[in-house]
């Protein structure tokens, strides 16, 4: 699986749920990452962490998938922090 099936799946999971605000923000988080993966890939680890942290119910629904992404992400050096401006910067 590569990062990009793993959002997918989440946006996929998040819908099952009934979650859709939170699957349309991780959406616009693509959408603001631009073209490059790298940036993509930072964003929406940077939101998980988020929804780790502040949401626990709505991340326990995409946690293995949350997982292999920061998985990725330290594999290519990434350092992952939440960034908690997120939720209202990609909230449109």
């Amino acid at each position: 699986m590569d990062y990009l099936e793993a959002i997918s799946e989440i946006k996929r999971k998040l819908g099952e749920a009934k979650e859709y605000d939170t699957a349309r923000i991780i959406s616009n988080a693509q959408i603001k990452g631009g073209g490059s993966s790298g940036e993509v890939l930072a964003i929406i680890c940077s939101l998980l962490k988020v929804y780790e942290k502040k949401f626990p119910s709505i991340f326990f629904i995409i946690k293995d998938d949350a997982k292999f992404l920061y998985a990725v992400s330290k594999q290519i050096g990434m350092s992952i922090i939440p960034d908690y401006n997120l939720l209202d910067e990609l909230d449109w």
